[in-house]
């Protein structure tokens, strides 16, 4: 690693972004203490790697590329244990057992060996052994591979609901896997750190402006005057039609989309509709991995 340095706030979904071989997995492995590192240090949940990882591995729930369980145990005996691997003991390992295996959906498999369980259900039980104490920080390795697209699917809804409170750092080089579940991202390659921003900003950055389509319930006039003071955007194709005032706002800034609700509501204007344009996280990728020059994309 050359001198990659972040921050994860509670209550953030930050992605880990890059090629393979890239250092995406290093660096998890790091913060997990499973590898230390040759220099530096990492602070997790107010503990630091290297002087007390017996707290940090306390405070995290790490969920590997490949699921790590014992195949010859039933999925019940093994998260039992796993929970008592946590501390955890009677009625509150009852309880958090009850939960992960009603949020992962594992009934229908808890009698059965791991080992006999289809791969989505070992990345289900992989992603509850994680969860199981109910973790401040959770290390996600490539989430959702080897998941059908309803399991993807279900993943990562699942991953947003665990959001509130909680520090969430997923490794992926599935772009449209970070663009639905991020708000950060963390852009690496050839083990260098090249971005840490919005997909928004680093769209700005890259020159590949985002836009926000919306249709409010008024005439073109009353919402050019209500979107005069915008300073995160410039409106652009302003059209009445029968549903209202269609418009397109070029994005200059983050917050855009939160800015022009204030400013209509703050008018009394009501908004039928309002969605941020695609973006092409492929495309950023490329363009910052060649404006650094640390390889090819």
């Amino acid at each position: 690693m050359d001198d990659v340095s972040f921050t994860v706030n509670p209550g953030e979904i930050v992605a880990f972004v890059g090629p393979n071989g890239a250092g995406k997995t290093t660096v998890l492995r790091m913060l997990s203490t499973f590898l230390p590192p040759d220099s530096g240090t990492a602070v997790v949940n107010g503990f630091d790697i290297r002087e007390d990882p017996f707290s940090v591995r306390l405070n995290i729930g790490y969920m590997t590329e490949n699921s790590i369980s014992y195949e010859g145990m039933r999925v019940d005996r093994f998260l039992k244990f796993v929970g008592e691997a946590r501390r955890l003991s009677g009625a509150k390992l009852k309880e958090q057992f009850d939960w992960v295996v009603d949020t992962c959906r594992l009934e229908s498999v808890l009698y059965k060996k791991v080992g006999q369980c289809s791969k989505g259900y070992r990345r289900r039980v992989s992603m509850a052994m994680a969860i199981i104490h109910d973790p401040p920080v959770l290390l996600l390795d490539e989430p959702t591979h080897g998941l059908d697209p309803l399991q993807v699917l279900a993943l990562r809804e699942f991953i947003k609901s665990l959001k509130h409170g909680k520090s969430i750092l997923f490794s992926s080089h599935i772009f449209q896997e970070v663009t639905a579940m991020c708000d950060r991202v963390l852009i690496i390659n050839n083990a260098k750190l090249l971005a840490d921003d919005s997909i928004t900003n680093l769209a700005l950055r890259t020159g590949r402006a985002p836009a926000v389509v919306c249709t409010a319930k008024a005439p073109v006039e009353k919402v050019r005057e209500a979107l005069a003071g915008l300073k995160t955007g410039d409106l652009k194709h302003c059209s009445e039609g029968a549903g209202g005032t269609r418009f397109e706002v070029e994005v200059r800034a983050g917050g855009a989309d939160a800015e022009i609700e204030k400013l209509l509501g703050g008018n009394g204007l009501a908004i039928a509709s309002l969605d941020m344009m695609p973006m092409n996280l492929e495309e950023i990728f490329a363009d910052i991995v060649r404006e650094s020059g640390t390889g090819v994309a």
